[in-house]
This record gives C-alpha cells, sequence and structure tokens, in this order.
C-alpha cells in the first residue's frame, strides 16, 4: 500500500511507460530520456558514460576527390577535416547539416571496395521533395520515394555506386 511518504513518486517502470507516451507526442526526444532509471540496466560504468552515439560512418571509395565533389555539392555536406592519412590518401571526414554524425570518405585497398549496399540509411523530413531536389542536382536514384506502413522510403547511388537508402524518420 502507497504511503504519504511516497506521493508523487512513481516506480521505474511506469515513469519510463509515461515518457515513451510522452516520446511519442513529440514532448521529449529519445536522447533526452534518463534510461539508468530502467530496472536491471547498468549505463555507467566507474562514473564514465557509456556508448552515447555514432562519430562517424566510413563509405568506401575509390577516388577521393570526385567522391569530395559529390557528397559536398550534390547532397550538401559540409567539410570539417581534409588532412594527409598517408602518402596515398586523406582523411576526409565530412558534416552534415543538422547531425552529430561524421561521413569519412575512405579508401580501403582490397578490404572493403566501393559499389555495394551501404549498411546505414540516411533519413529526412520530406522523403518525395529531397528526392526531387537532390535528382535536379544530378544524384541517380534507384529506386523511387515508396511509402510502407512504417515510413517512405527512397535509395540512390554515390559516383562510386555505392547505394543508400533515404527515409523518413
Amino acid at each position: 500500500m502507497p504511503q504519504a511518504s511516497d506521493r508523487g513518486r512513481q516506480d521505474p517502470a511506469s515513469a519510463y511507460l509515461e515518457r515513451s507516451r510522452l516520446s511519442r507526442r513529440g514532448a521529449l526526444h529519445y536522447s533526452t530520456e534518463d534510461h539508468r532509471s530502467l530496472p536491471g540496466t547498468q549505463w555507467k560504468v566507474q562514473n564514465l558514460d557509456m556508448i552515447r552515439g555514432v562519430k562517424f560512418v566510413s563509405i568506401p571509395v575509390a577516388d577521393q576527390n570526385r567522391a569530395l565533389t559529390f557528397y559536398t555539392e550534390k547532397l550538401g555536406f559540409r567539410i570539417v577535416t581534409d588532412q594527409p592519412f598517408d602518402d596515398k590518401q586523406r582523411w576526409i571526414e565530412l558534416g552534415i547539416p543538422g547531425s552529430e554524425t561524421g561521413i569519412v570518405l575512405f579508401q580501403f585497398g582490397d578490404k572493403l571496395k566501393p559499389g555495394g549496399q551501404m549498411n546505414f540509411t540516411f533519413w529526412t523530413d520530406n522523403v518525395v521533395e529531397t528526392t526531387q531536389e537532390l535528382k535536379k542536382r544530378g544524384v541517380h536514384f534507384t529506386m523511387e520515394p515508396t511509402t510502407f506502413e512504417w515510413g517512405s522510403a527512397a535509395a540512390f547511388e554515390d559516383v562510386d555506386g555505392n547505394t543508400f537508402l533515404l527515409s523518413s524518420k
């Protein structure tokens, strides 16, 4: 039986469910939630935060200059770092406007060749309008915007034939 001293407190599971309901209504963003309050979770190790996000993802490219032109001029990414890496290539890190995750254009030699389906997805607020704008800039789409029960998506290729999904959030 609840006591007067418990008034205003929720058990962690109830508090989590309430935050989930609020986030679905747009009141909270997932990154503002304190998941450490969930029963059975430990998110700190010796007072250090655990994994907090994705810093960058690497895209295999054949020609860094050609890829840099595509990603900056066609997709609108900005250069964060462009400096020598070794005697064969540069470290090129790009920023996506409004995102903390960076994109690295890298040559992996025989380990990872360009031209395949990439294992990550870009998102946009409006797949149809973004697709139309990117087509005007010369981006080749391999799948037109399609609506699914979970949202909408399209697929496009970069200059090296790497294929990306463009999805609604």
